[in-house]
């Protein structure tokens, strides 16, 4: 065995050494809903809203009414729904809306306790679009558009899925509700 081998071998004890000894990842602290509510929608860029809920897990371009970029905050290993999205106007770089998914296992989640955190809200019910002739619509959307809230409700589950912050009196906000 000559000095071939034991470079290499020298080379392999070395990456393993280096491996062994770099800090393993560690993921972001949970976000809090207490922290989505300091967002000003509106008001804060990009750079306001990472100081207050951190760097994004994941940046998307979306093309709907207006250009977007959502930011995605998941939590733990399911990277299936996004425990925050975040859009931001292409054109002026402002946060423009914020949605939290609630989780089943997540404290209060039922629908007077939510809308209970937001007493100053008058929040009027409405149903989904029925699109599927074969079961009736699941979710019950309860808004206050004068104060940009909504609040997305599971009838199955019996509690809220998730709370969007939007501009006051923005249109897209009913987009998808019969009224």
């Amino acid at each position: 065995m000559g000095n071939g081998f034991s470079f290499w071998l020298g080379l392999v004890v070395l990456y393993i050494l280096c491996s062994c000894s770099t800090a393993p990842h560690s993921p972001r602290p949970f976000i809090l809903l207490s922290q989505v509510e300091k967002l000003k929608i509106g008001k804060d860029t990009g750079e306001q809203v990472q100081k207050i809920v951190g760097i994004p897990d994941v940046k998307l371009p979306y093309k709907g009414e207006e250009e977007m970029e959502v930011w995605d905050y998941f939590e733990g290993e399911t990277r299936a729904t996004p425990r925050l999205a975040l859009g931001f106007s292409k054109t002026s770089g402002l946060l423009k809306m914020a949605t939290w998914n609630l989780k089943q296992e997540d404290q209060d989640t039922s629908l007077d306790k939510i809308q209970n955190r937001f007493k100053k809200c008058d929040f009027k019910r409405y149903d989904a679009t029925w699109t599927n002739p074969h079961s009736g619509p699941d979710y019950e959307f309860f808004e206050d558009p004068g104060n940009g809230l909504q609040i997305v409700f599971s009838n199955t589950h019996q509690r809220v899925k998730s709370i969007t912050w939007r501009l006051p009196n923005d249109r897209s906000v009913s987009s998808h509700i019969e009224k």
